[in-house]
């Protein structure tokens, strides 16, 4: 069987099956890719390829073998376990959690309890199709773009221009609703008009799994803001912007994004959120940025330019890093707020 085939036909079992077999939801997709690719001979000379992928995928998950699917020996009982896992109804959507109003310490306080939304650094491994030269950090039109920082309909609407066929498809993860978390073919594949493209769209996994969804909103809200993607965050009558380098200014009509250029924030971040890293070869893989989010009273200081947090008070730190093998620091963005508006920005750009 061609494995172009066998993947266009199975992929969304065979990610179910990681899962079943104990990889984190978060993980499987890598690996199903990992194993296809180290499989794919054995693939073409099979008829069916199922009995010997799913051994594969046992032995690239420790302790497979300690779950249901994995002691399982019959191939037509765990496919039907694997559409007993596909029919489970998807968990309702997460709702924000309200956070309970805190004493505002001056600006130039620095905040306790402060969240980090740090971009971490993930990996996503593709294959190039033909002999084309190395590409660098900049992706061509040809390529699937990086999607960091995109809700669905923002990424579909984007593809759709570039002529992709695109299709949607609900994921369970750690994130806010409706963000896109992967797609296939990932970032940097070659495609031509035409080619379809699949978009996997964050369904929160459960209520425990992102204790601090509302701050984690904001911080996507004020990244769509930036990338002229989304509508702007709530913002008081008047913005104090400051610097690590420089003089601090005034923004009026902050929801207006033309009255923020003159003061490099939104620049800024998109910037850092357009970055991509082309980290190796064989397979090539790119970084691309994500976020996460960290209690600040646990996080030393970074040694770039940002100082250390103490104390308490209503901001959240957006910080978008560097591409996995780049040495710059990253961009950070202090949100000041009182009474549920921004009234106070400190941008701390990136170093090198």
């Amino acid at each position: 069987m061609e494995p172009r085939e066998y993947v266009d036909a199975r992929w969304s079992a065979l990610v179910r099956a990681a899962v079943l077999l104990g990889a984190s939801e978060a993980e499987a997709p890598g690996l199903v890719r990992q194993v296809l690719a180290d499989n794919q001979r054995r693939i073409r000379r099979a008829k069916d390829p199922d009995p010997l992928v799913h051994r594969a995928l046992a032995a690239a998950i420790p302790h497979s073998e300690l779950t249901r699917f994995g002691a399982e020996q019959d191939l037509e009982t765990r496919r039907e376990m694997l559409i007993e896992f596909d029919e489970q109804p998807m968990p309702a959507p997460v709702g924000p959690t309200p956070r309970p109003q805190g004493r505002r310490w001056p600006l130039a306080a620095t905040a306790a309890g402060v969240l980090l939304l740090v971009a971490a650094l993930v990996a996503t491994v593709l294959t190039m199709r033909g002999d084309d030269d190395r590409p660098g950090d900049t992706l061509r039109p040809d390529q699937v773009p990086s999607l960091f920082g995109y809700d669905v309909a923002a990424a579909q609407a984007m593809l759709s221009r570039r002529g992709l066929a695109v299709t949607l498809e609900p994921f369970r993860a750690c994130e806010v609703q409706d963000r896109v978390v992967a797609t296939d073919p990932p970032t940097g594949t070659t495609y031509s008009p035409g080619d379809p493209i699949t978009v996997y769209t964050s369904v929160p996994a459960d209520i425990t799994c992102l204790t601090d969804y509302q701050d984690v909103a904001a911080g996507w809200q004020f990244l769509d803001f930036a990338n002229d993607r989304g509508t702007a965050p709530p913002f008081a009558d008047r913005v104090i912007v400051s610097y690590s380098d420089g003089p601090s200014t005034v923004v009026r009509d902050a929801e207006d994004a033309a009255q923020w250029e003159d003061t490099r924030v939104l620049s800024a971040l998109r910037r850092a959120t357009d970055r991509v890293a082309l980290v190796d070869d064989d397979p090539l893989t790119y970084a691309l940025p994500t976020l996460d989010v960290h209690d600040a009273a646990a996080t030393t200081a970074d040694g770039c330019g940002a100082p250390d947090v103490g104390g308490s008070g209503q901001a959240l730190s957006v910080i978008i890093g560097a591409p996995a093998d780049r040495t710059s620091c990253p961009v950070r963005v202090d949100l000041y707020r009182h009474r549920g508006l921004i009234d106070a920005v400190v941008l701390y750009p990136a170093l090198s």
